[in-house]
């Protein structure tokens, strides 16, 4: 759907807290009030019927002005809360990216998107205070109507005898009781009107479901060897030009194969659509001779060690970071999966070593250490198939021949997918497939990458 983070974070947490005070505190003092105001009209309908009957009449006026005012609540109470996730979100962004707006000296400019947004939420909080005061207003309004019909038409009667003055106190002190609770209704009905907005928000995220498993998805990947097939896969991101046109390529069990290619050729789709985070729009992908549609997400997922272009962490200890995929790996695992991409070295320099906290999204870390990591959390995983999506863009070149060396050890046993552009120092690959329009291409040993003058050994 496209939705921004922070928008999520406030519908989950602020949206639910309101919702969960409406039904812990606001669904119990509401039912207590009501049994009240059941009480006293109980009671007034015995004292006096006609008057009582006056005094009831009204309340149904009341209902439908609280209704109106109420459905106006719920609509102002949306949009305000639609407006504090676009607040969360920007703010949210700008944090994130602030090395950029220091470097690009848009702090001012920052400052005033962020005051807009504010102004405007704060603008729907006040429309909606005011809408929330009319409430009681309106109920104040209507007590003060039945109390002075009550009044003149009890003190004609007491005048003509048909009602002692003493019931007619006690009676309009009842009616000044009815009232009371009659107004704390009124607040809590519009609370429960921002509630419902709140509620509305969370059925939308609540009603998102994952894709399904397709009937045929009953497979488990496990003792996989890593053969791969494509055959025939086109592929295209909404209404644009296919990544991918007629791609046909297969990868023998525990081939090492570079596939290279200009930006945008369509390489990291590949791994999508490999990885099942995106359907193809024809042709199939089949591991081990079955159509990876056939095998449970998850255990395609476990069978396939990944590392992403993008390097992604949780601010937790880099212990939890490694071990996020293989949560029953043992030290020893960790620290030769450590070792084998070269990360273990710059982990021991750390205050706390394994148990250092990082922040979000790694960015207490460099560019190189983050994707070392992202390599070492893979390789700790032990996969069939290993998809490196350029796995030395990040790191110095003493570094990207030291992970070169690993992988040339690493790749023993497995299927191994290199996917990028700086391949000078990799060790040498079983095949080179360049991806141009959408199509394979094999290239030999030792030809020329396009566009950049070295050769792949």
């Amino acid at each position: 759907r496209g939705e921004r983070s922070a928008e999520l974070v406030t519908r989950v947490a602020g949206d639910a807290q309101i919702v969960r005070d409406a039904f812990a505190e606001w669904a119990i003092k509401a039912a207590g009030d009501f049994l009240l105001v059941v009480g006293i009209l109980a009671v007034m309908l015995w004292l006096h019927p006609l008057l009582a009957l006056l005094t009831a009449v009204l309340l149904p006026v009341l209902y439908l002005v609280l209704r109106r005012l109420t459905h106006r609540i719920r609509q102002l109470a949306r949009n305000q809360r639609r407006q504090d996730g676009h607040l969360a979100s920007r703010m949210q962004e700008t944090l994130q990216s602030v090395a950029l707006v220091q470097a690009q000296a848009m702090a001012r400019q920052e400052l005033g998107r962020f005051t807009q947004l504010s102004q405007k939420s704060a603008t729907l909080g006040v429309s909606t205070a005011r809408v929330t005061a009319l409430v009681s207003r309106t109920v104040s309004l209507v007590a003060a109507t039945a109390l002075a019909a009550v009044v003149l038409l009890g003190g004609r009667m007491a005048l003509s005898g048909e009602l002692t003055p003493g019931d007619l106190l006690l009676f309009v002190a009842y009616v000044t009781a009815l009232f009371k609770p009659l107004r704390d209704m009124g607040k809590l009905w519009a609370k429960f009107s921002r509630a419902r907005a709140s509620l509305e928000r969370l059925q939308e995220i609540l009603a998102l479901q994952p894709s399904p498993e397709t009937g045929k998805s009953v497979l488990h990947a496990r003792q996989v060897h890593g053969a791969l097939r494509f055959e025939d896969l086109t592929f295209r991101y909404g209404d644009q030009q296919p990544v991918l046109r007629d791609f046909s390529l297969s990868l023998c069990a525990g081939e090492h194969v570079a596939l290279v290619g200009a930006s945008g050729a369509g390489k990291s789709s590949l791994l999508r659509l490999l990885l099942r985070l995106q359907d193809p729009e024809r042709g199939r992908i089949l591991l081990d001779g079955v159509a990876v549609d056939h095998y449970t997400r998850n255990s395609l997922r476990q069978a396939i060690g990944a590392v992403l272009q993008e390097s992604l962490f949780v601010g937790a200890t880099i212990r939890e970071n490694l071990c996020y995929g293989a949560p029953d790996a043992s030290d020893a695992a960790l620290v030769a999966a450590a070792r084998n991409a070269r990360a273990h070295d710059f982990i021991m320099r750390l205050p706390a070593g394994y148990d250092s906290v990082i922040g979000e999204q790694g960015c207490t870390l460099s560019g190189g250490e983050r994707q070392r990591l992202s390599l070492a959390r893979s390789l700790l995983c032990n996969p069939p198939v290993l998809i490196l999506d350029e796995p030395t863009s990040a790191v110095d070149a003493d570094t990207a021949a030291a992970i070169a060396h690993s992988l040339q050890h690493l790749r023993r046993g497995r299927t191994t997918l290199v996917i990028g552009h700086q391949f000078s120092a990799l060790s040498r690959f079983d095949r080179i497939i360049e991806l141009r329009a959408g199509q394979a291409h094999e290239l030999p040993i030792g030809t020329a990458l396009p566009g950049s003058g070295r050769r792949v050994s």
